[in-house]
């Protein structure tokens, strides 16, 4: 963010450092002098790989039609894997979506609920993730994002 400002002045004060562009705009950031915690341990995600089908952001797609909400952060669909067969549904007052779809041998059985917009933003940079009964983990190149699973009831 503070690149896309350009800044043309930077202070430093006690506990905080000022950029302030050329049209006046500051921006505040707050410096901690304490030591950061190690996270190792809660970056480091085991479980087994799940690959999601190339097809996967086009089933996303639909099943978002049914899982409209007034808040984009209260959207769900519920994806269910069992016997190697990936099962993504979602619901509405108004309708359901189902779709399943066959993957490859030897991924794991497991359910679970997430936002569609995000797992169609994540998808878009990587198809693959670590994942266990409690968490989520896809890594790219420069990015990390773990989450733990929302196991939820299908509404």
């Amino acid at each position: 963010i503070v690149n896309r400002l350009q800044p043309i002045e930077i202070a430093e004060g006690e506990g905080w450092v000022h950029f302030r562009t050329e049209k006046g705009t500051i921006l505040s950031c707050r410096i901690f002098e304490e030591k950061f915690p190690d996270t190792k341990n809660i970056l480091k995600v085991e479980g087994e790989k799940l690959i999601f089908p190339e097809e996967m952001i086009e089933m996303i797609d639909k099943a978002e039609i049914f899982a409209k909400r007034d808040f984009v952060l209260d959207e769900s669909i519920y994806i269910n894997i069992e016997n190697n067969i990936l099962t993504l549904k979602s619901k509405s007052e108004t309708g359901w979506y189902e779709e399943s779809k066959k993957l490859k041998e030897g991924m794991p059985n497991i359910k679970f609920a997430i936002t569609p917009y995000l797992l169609k933003d994540i998808l878009n940079q990587e198809n693959s993730c670590m994942i266990n009964n409690k968490t989520i983990c896809f890594e790219g190149k420069k990015w990390k994002y773990i989450s733990t699973l929302r196991n939820e009831k299908e509404e």
